[in-house]
């Protein structure tokens, strides 16, 4: 595969003009952008840029927080001192520019400790102000991604991130290598072509990146060494894109505090190299353009010049003709025990993340249309405790009475039969309702309350079956000792069976009661029976009660519902919900407008 340069003229295609008229109001940087940037380069710039793309020195080790160290490392004194200094900083930023800090302060003390504003002044190699900016930037651009409602919980799984744990597994837009570069650099695997914005919002592509990024923030190593991103570009096309990305991409560089050191763009689409490739150049930070190498042609080709980059074959995923197999679930899986451990530590900052994720109700929205739901795990995860929201959208909840009542009717008739109104939007070639939110996602609400209400009945009913058995085997044992001609109180009744043979009915066909003796004037069919001749227990009896009830609990189950068409409809999000450390934290909807983006739940 060969291609000329991005600044070239486009083969005239029928698709490539198609998308190059949907991009045509974008501008684009030229190859002629790119030479006077190249000249603009001083020597240290040029120096720079080649440690970071080649790896030959990364990182701020010796860093010393408040001045210059001639051994290297940094008293306490000293990281107070910039800790202090970096404070007032913060204090004589204008006020807007602060709120969403201030409010970290004290919603979430614990992610703006002295230890976490460390990571930026290190970031800033010591410069109190810059890090003091950075560090304002970074709560601003967490308001905006997260919303005011996420914003300020851990951003953990079971955080922040606890109706994102879907979509990091299904969508797999970006996912963490397990191994670094042999630079000792981390390596994130990004495939934009997997995204898909008519249902997968800006918004939540940022909120796996920023989690992701975190938890390199976290290690301190990886931190100082910064980031390589590996894009597989092979299955890009124009839906991959969207206006929103220029102003989240563009304030990225200017809030984390971890330095994106390269970006290997490897096998690009045509419509990825020709078409969005030069509009992103355009709004990309300055460090960013420079830092970007693109990779096409045979795969020996394109697995040698990674090579050159600290990325050989055993450091690149196998979707780029590496070794390295990507499981974003068992990833998902470890992250959920990794982050409930630590949680369980038993630290102050612990206890706090960990009451901020039992009580903080979550009822913000993914994108503009969505909302969360309000589910809450306890302290020791082993329950949940249920909040309350919003009511149900009345709309909802008449759609899900009329399909429960009616199995067979389409879920889009039962929308509609339930108030809701849709329409095409011609623009994005899809059909809304009039609050903006998308037919499949109200499919796919439906589907889920589905499923929780027939759990919910179900339970009910198994719990009244056990009640009714209870009581009545409670009363024929009360009839059998006692007798006409027993005037004693009856023994203790044994634990419950299901019995579903009336009293005299037993009496009367000679069906002994199991663990009990029937009175002398019982006859069995043998013959009569004495007091103290003990009966010994009916198996039979048992076995046919069991078998009784069973097709009465199973019958029940069943009525009125597609088995199926349940099945294959639910198939994958099901598979979903069963994963142990998943499901306490899927179940309930209290907010009553939680939607999951995805065709895979509509049937």
């Amino acid at each position: 595969m060969s291609f000329p340069s991005p600044a070239t003229e486009v083969p005239a295609t029928e698709n490539a003009e198609h998308n190059r008229d949907d991009l045509a109001h974008e501008p684009i940087f030229t190859a002629q952008d790119e030479q006077r940037e190249l000249a603009t380069l001083s020597i240290a710039d040029i120096t720079s840029l080649q440690s970071d793309l080649t790896g030959i020195s990364v990182g701020l080790s010796t860093l010393c927080l408040g001045g210059t160290s001639t051994t290297g490392t940094c008293t306490a004194a000293a990281a107070a001192a910039a800790i202090a200094a970096m404070n007032e900083e913060v204090a004589k930023l204008p006020s807007a520019q602060t709120a969403a800090y201030r409010r970290a302060t004290i919603k979430c003390p614990d992610q703006v400790s002295d230890e976490r504003k460390t990571a930026f002044l290190e970031f800033e190699n010591g410069n109190v102000a810059l890090a003091a900016l950075r560090l304002a930037r970074y709560w601003e651009y967490r308001l905006e991604v997260f919303g005011p409602y996420r914003c300020f919980l851990p951003l953990t799984l079971n955080g922040a991130m606890k109706d994102e744990v879907t979509n990091l597994m299904f969508w797999r837009v970006h996912q963490p290598m397990p191994v670094t570069d042999t630079a000792g650099r981390a390596v994130l695997y990004f495939c934009p072509g997997r995204r898909n914005f008519e249902v997968y919002s800006v918004e939540q592509d940022f909120m796996a990146l920023l989690y992701l990024l975190e938890i390199f923030i976290e290690d301190p190593d990886l931190r100082r060494r910064g980031v390589v991103s590996i894009i597989d570009g092979s299955t890009t096309q124009r839906n991959s894109f969207s206006g929103k990305l220029k102003r989240y991409s563009n304030l990225l560089e200017s809030v984390v505090p971890i330095r994106f050191r390269a970006f290997h763009l490897c096998y690009p689409s045509p419509v990825f190299f020709y078409l969005i490739i030069p509009v992103m150049k355009r709004f990309l930070p300055r460090s960013f353009r420079l830092r970007m190498k693109i990779h096409y042609g045979s795969e020996a080709k394109v697995l040698a010049d990674l090579e050159n980059y600290c990325l050989p074959k055993d450091r690149l995923p196998v979707e780029l003709g590496g070794s390295v197999v990507l499981d974003m679930q068992q990833w998902v899986m470890d992250r959920l025990a990794l982050e409930r451990s630590n949680s369980a530590a038993g630290s102050p900052a612990a206890k706090r993340r960990r009451s901020e994720e039992i009580s903080t109700p979550v009822i913000a929205s993914s994108t503009a249309a969505c909302a969360q739901p309000s589910t809450n795990i306890n302290a020791e995860g082993r329950g949940k405790a249920k909040r309350s929201g919003k009511p149900m959208d009345h709309r909802m909840a008449k759609a899900m009475e009329i399909r429960l009542d009616d199995p067979e009717i389409s879920l889009y008739d039962a929308l509609v039969a339930g108030g809701f109104v849709f329409r095409e939007d011609t623009g994005k070639n899809i059909t809304v309702d009039a609050d903006g939110v998308t037919l499949t996602q109200r499919k796919n609400n439906l589907c889920r309350r589905l499923r929780i209400e027939k759990k919910k009945r179900k339970a009910e009913k198994d719990t009244q079956t056990s009640a009714t058995s209870s009581s009545g085997f409670a009363q024929l044992q009360q009839s059998v000792v006692s007798g006409p001609s027993s005037s004693s109180a009856p023994p203790p009744v044994p634990s419950p069976v299901h019995v579903e043979e009336s009293p005299q009915n037993q009496v009367e066909s000679g069906i002994p009661v199991v663990g009990h003796v029937p009175p002398p004037s019982v006859q069995s069919a043998e013959g009569a029976v004495t007091a103290d001749e003990p009966l010994a227990t009916s198996t039979a009896v048992d076995e046919s009660s069991a078998s009784r009830s069973s097709s009465s609990r199973t019958s029940g189950d069943n009525k009125g519902e597609n088995a199926a068409h349940a099945e294959k409809r639910d198939s994958f999000y099901d598979s979903i919900l069963d994963l142990p450390s998943i499901k306490d934290m899927m179940n309930d909807d209290d907010d009553g407008d939680n939607i999951v983006d995805g065709n895979w739940l509509s049937s």
